[in-house]
C-alpha cells in the first residue's frame, strides 16, 4: 500500500486489514550544560544540531531545552552556546577527529557540555 492510500469500508466489506508502518523513532540527547570553571548549571543556552548524511544537511535549533531529539542512524554535529561562553562542540573522546555523534532509533544518551567562560 502506498502512502496516503484510502481504505473504504462498506456494509458488505465492514473489515479491512491494514498494516501501518511508522518510520524510525528519533534518538534523544539529554544535555547537562555546566560552567567548566564552577561546575554550576548554565540555565540559558542554545542547542544547534546538523545532520550530515547523503540526503544533505538539515538544521534544527532548540533554546534552553536539555532534551534534544535528532534523526537516527545519521552523523549529527552538536553545538551548544550561551551568552558569556565559548561555543561547545560535541567530540567523541574515542574518536576526537570525528566531531559527530550517531545514535540508533530510540537510543537515549546523556552528554555533559562544559562551557568555558570568555
Amino acid at each position: 500500500m502506498q502512502q496516503g492510500a484510502e481504505v473504504k469500508l462498506t456494509e458488505s466489506d465492514p473489515v479491512a486489514h491494514v498494516t501501518v508502518q511508522i518510520g524510525s523513532r528519533p534518538a534523544e540527547i539529554d544535555l547537562r550544560v555546566t560552567d567548566k570553571t564552577t561546575g554550576k548549571p548554565v540555565d540559558s543556552f542554545t542547542v544547534r544540531w546538523m545532520s550530515i548524511d547523503d540526503r544533505g544537511p538539515a538544521m534544527f535549533t532548540e533554546s534552553t531545552n536539555n532534551r534534544v531529539f535528532v534523526p537516527p542512524n545519521v552523523d549529527v554535529l552538536l553545538i551548544v552556546q550561551a551568552h558569556g561562553y565559548e561555543r561547545w562542540f560535541y567530540t567523541d573522546v574515542a574518536l576526537p577527529s570525528r566531531p559527530v555523534i550517531r545514535l540508533s532509533s530510540g537510543e537515549q544518551r546523556t552528554i555533559d557540555a562544559e562551557l568555558e567562560p570568555h
